[in-house]
Order: structure tokens, then C-alpha cells, then sequence
């Protein structure tokens, strides 16, 4: 926070706070409710949001214990308002970074529920998952050529064209049973 509020300070001369206040998604009850929040704070910029955007709906406080709760809530709501007659694609969910957005990337896919990301990859898309997903289909079948591909580049010093030569010679090889 310090560093936000130092930053005019910076420079010389002084630079110059432009207040970003107009609204374009969110209705005025939300807004008068993120005022309120912002006018708590001890420090701050002042800045009072605005919208032209009309509603009569209040926003609602609801206490969720962690994030797979609050994934499970946010999926159930989705599921309610489909059958409410809101069609999917006019539904969204705004996290305020895009690595917040996991859990519920997990539970919508989880749930056959279908959406698209913007600002950044799917958790499931990301390389380090794509990664840990691999191995663990490899350890589960040692025949799956993708996942074992995906795990040997994983490995130091091997390239794109190794993979295939170990492929080769593994693929001849008995798969040992399992007790």
C-alpha cells in the first residue's frame, strides 16, 4: 500500500494523481458498498466511484470457510441462475488476480461446467500442472507415450529428440505388475 501512496512523492515535480473513478461493469449498489469499504481506510487516495449503471439488487455478504467452499458456492450459484433462465454466457466471476481463479477453474471443470478465462491461462493449461498431471498418468499407465514424452523432457538434459529413442527402447520392455 506504501508504495502507492508514496509514488507521487517520487518525482520532482510531484507527479500528478488522475482518479480512475468511473465505473463500467459493476451497478451503483456495488459501488456504494466498495465506498464504504474504501471509506474505512485509514490511508488512502480519495476517490468516490460512480457508474450510470442502475440496479435495485443489493450485493450480499456470505461467509465462505475456504476456497473450496467458496468454489462450491460460486458453482451452485452459476448452476441456479442457468436454470433461472440466464444463459451462461451472460454470468461471470471477477477475481482480483488471475492465480485466485484455481479452485474454481478445478470445480467448474470438475462439474462439466463450461467457461473461459480471461487475463491469463487455465489452471489446468499451466505447464507446472500440465506437468504434475503427466507424471501422474505415467506412474498410473506406463504405456501412455504423451504423458511419458511430457515426463522425460521434464528430466535434465534431455531434449525434444530423446524422448523418442528412449520411447523406443521402453516400449519393448515388459511392464513390471504391480501387488
Amino acid at each position: 500500500m506504501r508504495n502507492i501512496l508514496d509514488f507521487p512523492a517520487s518525482f520532482d515535480p510531484l507527479a500528478r494523481v488522475m482518479t480512475l473513478d468511473r465505473n463500467y461493469r459493476s451497478t451503483k449498489p456495488i459501488l456504494d458498498a466498495a465506498d464504504a469499504v474504501i471509506g474505512e481506510a485509514v490511508e488512502r487516495f480519495t476517490k468516490n466511484l460512480w457508474t450510470e449503471r442502475q440496479s435495485d439488487e443489493l450485493p450480499r455478504l456470505v461467509t465462505i470457510w475456504d476456497d473450496t467452499a467458496q468454489a462450491n458456492y460460486i458453482a451452485d450459484r452459476v448452476l441456479e441462475e442457468r436454470e433461472a433462465g440466464t444463459p451462461m454466457k451472460q454470468q461471470a466471476v471477477l477475481f482480483r488476480a488471475s492465480h485466485h481463479s484455481g479452485t474454481l477453474e478445478v470445480e467448474l471443470t470438475r462439474r462439466n461446467i463450461p467457461f473461459v478465462k480471461f487475463g491469463g491461462l487455465k489452471f489446468l493449461d499451466s505447464a507446472h500442472v500440465k506437468d504434475v498431471l503427466a507424471l501422474l498418468r505415467f506412474a498410473q499407465n506406463p504405456r501412455d507415450r504423451i504423458a511419458g514424452f511430457r515426463v522425460l523432457q521434464l528430466l535434465p538434459g534431455v531434449g525434444r529428440v530423446r524422448p523418442g529413442a528412449c520411447w523406443t527402447r521402453w516400449a519393448r520392455m515388459p511392464i513390471p505388475s504391480r501387488h
